[in-house]
């Protein structure tokens, strides 16, 4: 099953390019991120107002890169710089 935060991140981007509501038929799958879950009430409301602010696509993202793209830094030696 597809985490959670992705799930969220999934819908989110549909509805960014289909008019900027949520537009989901129905949820196969859970989709949370934080303290936010979609619910089938969200259908045809906007992304951006109260449930999902602006600021919060920034930290999503941020979530997302931390938990699955982060990798921890590359030793290097002085004398290779």
């Amino acid at each position: 099953m597809t985490p959670l935060p992705l799930q969220f991140f999934r819908h989110l981007r549909n509805a960014c390019g289909h008019t900027g509501n949520w537009n989901f038929q129905e949820l196969k799958h859970p989709a949370q991120w934080r303290d936010k879950r979609l619910m089938l009430e969200h259908i045809g409301q906007p992304v951006f107002g109260e449930f999902f602010k602006h600021g919060d696509l920034a930290l999503l993202v941020l979530d997302i890169d931390k938990r699955y793209f982060e990798t921890q830094p590359v030793a290097v030696n002085a004398g290779e710089a």
